[in-house]
């Protein structure tokens, strides 16, 4: 009789054990982040005379919502990007004056994430995505530009997190974040012009809440 007191007692505890980890590891968490954005290059697609446009450094913030499953997270997430216009060349020559325009990108994004655990408190993750981005646009190259492209966008996340709570990490991190090729109708015909090499870099920083 003991012995088989003892046998359940055991498969209770394994059982209570399993439900307190499978919890542990399946919080929710939403997190909110901004940073500074690094836009590269934004040339023409099909212009022989080789015609891209330069921006500004810009800001992105955007909020997420998602799942632990151990070390995984799986999330979805709302951003924004936004930089001005800076010069635009044409041919072989860079415009010497400021030109006015700016770009806008707004995504919906899927993400899944690594954490990896240095200590108690501090963490690495790495991290990628894919999603929808739209890519809004005013500026001058070849002509002037004023339009939206819809997009397929991807990107990688890097960074480093610090518990400042049970439930509270602050972030550091990398992004790299990308499009397809966006399409810009010219201002007064409505013709659509093709871009490449959509990339913006930024270093963000972050607050995650996990519930």
């Amino acid at each position: 009789m003991k012995t088989t007191f003892l046998k359940l007692t055991g498969v209770l505890l394994l059982l209570i054990t399993s439900v307190y980890a499978r919890d542990e590891h399946n919080d929710w968490y939403a997190s909110i982040y901004g940073g500074a954005a690094f836009p590269m290059k934004l040339k023409n697609k099909d212009n022989t005379n080789d015609n891209w446009n330069k921006f500004k450094t810009g800001g992105t913030m955007g909020l997420e919502v998602g799942q632990y499953f151990n070390e995984w997270r799986f999330g979805l997430e709302a951003g924004y990007k936004t930089f001005d216009n800076k010069d635009y060349k044409t041919g072989a020559t860079e415009a010497s004056d400021p030109v006015d325009g700016h770009l806008r990108i707004f995504s919906l994004m899927a993400n899944v994430y690594y954490d990896y655990a240095m200590s108690a408190n501090w963490s690495l993750y790495a991290g990628g995505g894919i999603g929808y981005g739209c890519v809004k646009g005013k500026f001058t190259n070849d002509a002037i530009y004023n339009g939206r492209a819809n997009t397929f966008a991807y990107q990688l996340m890097a960074g480093v997190g610090y518990d400042i709570a049970k439930n509270i990490t602050l972030g550091v991190g990398y992004r790299f974040f990308g499009t397809t090729d966006p399409k810009i109708a010219q201002s007064g015909n409505g013709a659509k012009k093709g871009f490449k090499n959509l990339f913006v870099q930024s270093v963000e920083a972050s607050v995650r809440y996990s519930f």
